[in-house]
C-alpha cells in the first residue's frame, strides 16, 4: 500500500502530540501524587472514589458526633459522681444528729445541711463547657433550679422555687450512627422528686431532694424538732440515692456502648481511607518508568520525523 507524505506527516504528528499529552499528565500525576486527575481517566474509579468519600465525610460526622457524645457523657457522669457524695455527706448529717442533741449541735448540722443543700442544688444547675444547663431539658439557658429565701414566719416554708415547669422536659440525643442515637442528657425528674405530688405543698416536701433538705435544716434549729422529721429528709435522700444510681447505670451503659460504636466507626473508616488511597493514590515507581518510556519513544519519533522531513527524491538522483 502506497503511502503518501501527507499521511506520513499528519500520522507522525498526532503520534508525537498523543506522546506529549501522555508525558504531560504523566508529570501532573506524579507531581499530585494522584492516579485520577478527572473523571474520564477511569470512570468506573472514579465513581468508586466519589462513592467513598461520601461514605467517608459521613463517617468522619459520626465521629464528631461521637466525640461530643463522649465530652457530654463523661461531663455528666462527674457531675452526677460529685452529686452523689454531697448526697451521701448530708444523709451522714442527718443521722449523726437527733432530737435529743444540745441547741448548738442542731444548728451546726443545720448549718451544714444548709451547705450540702445549696451545693447539690448547684450541681443540678451545672452548666456544661459551653455554657448549657445538662439537666434543663431542651431548655438548656435557663437554670433548671432557683433558689428564692423562704416566706417569713413558717418553719414551713421552702427555700426552693422551680422556673418554668417543675422538671425540665427533653432528653437530648445525638446521632452517633447512620439510624442510631445516643442519650446524652438527664432531667433528675425521678432523682430529685418521684410522681408524688408536686404542687409545693408541705407534702410534697417530703418526696422532693431540695426542699425535704432545705426543710430539714429548718427543722433542726426548731426546739420541738422529731426525730420522724428527721427520718423522713434521710427516706428521702435514700430514694434520690437510688435513683441517682439509676442515672448513672444509664450514663454507663452509654458510655460502654459509644466505646463499642467508636471502635467500629474507626476500623471502617480506616478501611475505607485505604480503599480510597488504593484507587487515587499513583504508584511512583511505575509512573516514572512509565514516563522515560514515553521521553525516550517521543524522542525517537521526532528524530525519525525529523530525518525523514529532509529526505528529497534529488538525493537519489
Amino acid at each position: 500500500m502506497r503511502v503518501s507524505s501527507l499521511t506520513f506527516y499528519t500520522s507522525s504528528l498526532a503520534g508525537m502530540q498523543n506522546q506529549q499529552a501522555a508525558i504531560a499528565r504523566l508529570n501532573q500525576q506524579i507531581a499530585t501524587g494522584q492516579r485520577l486527575l478527572a473523571p474520564k481517566d477511569d470512570p468506573v474509579a472514579a465513581n468508586r472514589a466519589l462513592e467513598l468519600s461520601d461514605r467517608i465525610a459521613l463517617r468522619q460526622q459520626h465521629q464528631s458526633n461521637q466525640q461530643k457524645a463522649e465530652l457530654a457523657l463523661n461531663y455528666e457522669m462527674t457531675v452526677v459522681q460529685e452529686m452523689r457524695k454531697a448526697m451521701n455527706d448530708a444523709r451522714a448529717l442527718l443521722t449523726g444528729i437527733s432530737p435529743s442533741h444540745d441547741q448548738d449541735l442542731r444548728e451546726q448540722h443545720s448549718d451544714l445541711v444548709t451547705a450540702a443543700y445549696k451545693h447539690i442544688k448547684d450541681l443540678a444547675n451545672t452548666r456544661d463547657p459551653s455554657g448549657n444547663h445538662i439537666f434543663a431539658g431542651f431548655e438548656t439557658a435557663a437554670a433548671p433550679f432557683e433558689h428564692a429565701q423562704a416566706a417569713p414566719g413558717g418553719v414551713n416554708s421552702p427555700a426552693t422555687d422551680y422556673r418554668g415547669t417543675l422538671y425540665p422536659d427533653g432528653l437530648r440525643m445525638i446521632e452517633v450512627d447512620t439510624g442510631r442515637e445516643l442519650q446524652v442528657n438527664d432531667n433528675l425528674e425521678r432523682v430529685i422528686a418521684d410522681d408524688a405530688d408536686r404542687d409545693g405543698s408541705v407534702e410534697a416536701n417530703e418526696h422532693d431532694l431540695l426542699r425535704a433538705l432545705d426543710q430539714a435544716a429548718i427543722d433542726l434549729r426548731d426546739p420541738a424538732v422529731t426525730q420522724a422529721q428527721i427520718d423522713a429528709a434521710i427516706a428521702t435522700l435514700d430514694a434520690a440515692l437510688q435513683a441517682l444510681g439509676g442515672v448513672e447505670q444509664r450514663i454507663s451503659a452509654d458510655q460502654v456502648q459509644l466505646a463499642d460504636i467508636q471502635a467500629t466507626t474507626q476500623a471502617l473508616l480506616t478501611e475505607e481511607e485505604n480503599a480510597l488511597t488504593d484507587i487515587m493514590e499513583l504508584d511512583d515507581t511505575a509512573a516514572i518508568m512509565e514516563l522515560q518510556l514515553r521521553q525516550t519513544q517521543l524522542e525517537a519519533a521526532q528524530r525519525a520525523y525529523a530525518s525523514t522531513a529532509q529526505l528529497s527524491l534529488f538525493d537519489y538522483l
